[in-house]
């Protein structure tokens, strides 16, 4: 029965990456189409975030294949950088900036979001099996919703405070300082210490919504797309 169920999960698997390496290689198409036709290296940044989306399904595949401390070293990087794969969401504020073709642009921000949900979404069931295994289903989906709560947070405080996964070895004082702050005052009240990240965190203030309001919607949101797909795949 276990190696059915591995069996499956290897072949989920490899379909996922199929999709991945798709959406992956549009997204390239369509920048180079916006980039030919605008000049503008303005959503460069997409391809270095895919980068940045691999990293949480490679600590996932550590968790999963490895056992003792290093399983565990694998489970703490892959929630450190599990938010990337939700933070490209919050990226449709660029649309803003840029007024012209804005089709096209939508399509390339949601062609990049898509494939960071794909991989992300894989990494965490990979997570979400292996913890099965240890632990049971109860625990399993506990971790999955408290996993996806703290991600929704991270992409909070990186959106409005600019703060990157890094920064936790970093500038982890800072970092503290500041989302003790925020958490205080539920978001109404920033203080950003870096004069860099305080001047590109002031393009998004108008549209902030409140801690607690952001995390738990979002949050929400998450988890109905991953339950859904979850199950899906369950039945099929």
């Amino acid at each position: 029965m276990k190696s059915k169920i591995s069996d499956i999960v290897e072949i989920y698997q490899y379909y996922i990456m199929h999709a991945f390496i798709y959406l992956l290689i549009y997204g390239v198409f369509l920048f180079l189409i916006q980039y030919g036709i605008t000049g503008s290296l303005h959503y460069l940044g997409l391809l270095w975030n895919l980068f940045l989306a691999l990293v949480p399904y490679f600590f996932a595949w550590v968790f999963r294949q490895q056992k003792g401390w290093i399983q565990w070293l694998g489970f703490i990087w892959w929630l450190g950088f599990f938010p990337n794969s939700l933070y490209l969401l919050t990226d449709y504020v660029h649309l803003g900036e840029v007024k012209e073709h804005f089709f096209l642009n939508l399509l390339l921000i949601t062609d990049f979001f898509l494939a960071w949900l794909v991989i992300g979404y894989a990494s965490l069931e990979l997570v979400h099996k292996e913890w099965n295994k240890l632990f049971g289903h109860i625990s399993g989906w506990v971790m999955v919703w408290t996993s996806m709560f703290l991600a929704v947070l991270w992409v909070y405080i990186g959106r409005f405070l600019r703060f990157n996964s890094w920064d936790i070895l970093s500038h982890p004082g800072q970092l503290f300082h500041e989302i003790h702050i925020l958490t205080l005052s539920n978001g109404s009240s920033w203080d950003i210490s870096d004069a860099a990240r305080q001047q590109v965190s002031k393009l998004y203030e108008s549209g902030a919504m409140p801690l607690i309001e952001f995390t738990i919607l979002y949050s929400i949101f998450f988890l109905i797309l991953y339950i859904f797909i979850y199950e899906a795949r369950k039945v099929h």
